[in-house]
């Protein structure tokens, strides 16, 4: 169990968005929209060239994240998209304080990047609402095993989660963790046990497991290990090097999700407490829905 002291660890509190590398805004909605969620309209980030569909929860969401504008600044997302295709690229950890975490990072000896403040735009009927949030990209070196990684602070979450936008028809009800793939357990084990404290790190043989403050977790498999847990729906081994493959998603109750998918024609199957909706289906991603 994550002691109180590990809660504040570099002000990281939470895995607070999973960030879906899509190569269309639209067909994402639809592809997302099929499984059961309610995709928020389209946003876009005023100073970059990239937009987002939001599928919220009650205190985290995904991000279905495309380029709408490729002169402007996408953080290489269209790269990633040409070299890698569609899947989840990254994510955003959550805080209360993106200074905080930037001031006890740097007092730790670690580099990341200044924190800089952002703002969206997000449409709803009749109008364009303005949610802004904060920043904090640790350095690469520090973010061992997480792909890109970034410390978020919403400045105006209350803006984002309107009540219609929270109850999806498939029950789903936050994110619960991701699993990726490392090779080199050691190395990623010591970056983590820097950037989120020693009591939220467990080394299990080859494999690194990350329990954060809010109940979720990441689990840094080897490549052993992954294939032994999801290899029949993940075939493809090299592309797990630049996504996390699998994003695990809580729901209220899996045999109604499994009759949603079911009346959707989404070919899904089961394991133990878990069903699994491939790659093909979800943009890139392998969804675990896990829950009663």
């Amino acid at each position: 169990m994550v002691t109180k002291a590990i809660l504040m660890h570099n002000a990281i509190a939470s895995l607070d968005h999973p960030i879906i590398a899509v190569a269309s805004l639209d067909a994402s909605r639809a592809a997302y929209e099929r499984l059961g969620f309610v995709v928020q309209p389209r946003g876009s980030h005023v100073e970059w060239g990239t937009g987002n569909g939001c599928i919220m929860f009650e205190r985290d969401y995904l991000e279905l994240r495309g380029v709408i504008d490729a002169e402007l600044f996408t953080m290489d997302l269209d790269k990633h998209l040409a070299e890698h295709g569609e899947g989840l690229l990254g994510f955003a950890f959550g805080t209360a304080n993106a200074v905080d975490a930037f001031a006890q990072m740097t007092a730790s000896g670690m580099k990341p990047r200044p924190v800089r403040e952002r703002t969206r735009n997000f449409e709803v009927p009749g109008r364009w609402l303005k949610p802004r949030f904060r920043l904090c990209f640790p350095d690469p070196v520090d973010a061992v095993g997480l792909h890109q990684a970034v410390i978020c602070q919403h400045l105006s979450a209350f803006l984002l989660r309107r009540p219609e936008c929270l109850d999806h028809p498939n029950g789903a009800t936050g994110v619960a963790g991701l699993v990726g793939v490392i090779t080199d357990a050691d190395t990623v084990a010591t970056a983590q046990v820097r950037l989120l404290g020693s009591g939220a790190v467990e080394r299990v043989g080859d494999d690194v497991f990350l329990r954060l403050p809010s109940g979720q977790d990441i689990a840094l498999l080897s490549p052993a290990s992954f294939r032994a847990r999801y290899g029949e729906a993940w075939p493809e081994d090299e592309r797990w090097l630049h996504v996390f493959p699998v994003c695990r998603i809580f729901v209220k109750n899996v045999k109604e999700t499994a009759a949603w998918l079911k009346k959707a024609r989404v070919k899904y199957s089961r394991h133990e407490d878990a069903l699994r909706v491939g790659p093909a289906d979800a943009c890139g991603v392998l969804l675990e829905f896990i829950g009663p």
